[in-house]
């Protein structure tokens, strides 16, 4: 069982490295003052690292590790969507 989850996982954690590029684009030039764009940009970067060491955790089967990023992500997504809650719009649906 714990096999399947984890390739489950895998796959989910696949697919959000592929919805975290797409994070950037929600910005224009005028979106945002370069202050507040450099936070944005350094937690979407941040995010797309926590996402990537998710899907290495889901890959490698190691369930206390991918917890441990799971919650770390889970607050750079908190964090990110606190700060420019006008930005975050609709969190896209990912295939279940």
């Amino acid at each position: 069982r714990k096999r399947a989850e984890m390739q489950r996982a895998v796959e989910v954690t696949t697919a959000m490295a592929d919805a975290v590029k797409q994070i950037p684009a929600v910005l224009d030039d005028e979106t945002l003052p370069p202050e507040e764009r450099q936070v944005f940009m350094k937690l979407a970067n941040k995010l797309s690292a926590q996402v990537a060491t998710l899907n290495e955790q889901a890959q490698a089967l190691d369930l206390s590790r991918f917890d441990d990023a799971m919650r770390d992500m889970t607050a750079t997504c908190i964090a990110c969507h606190t700060l420019f809650r006008d930005l975050s719009g609709p969190v896209p649906e990912l295939n279940r």
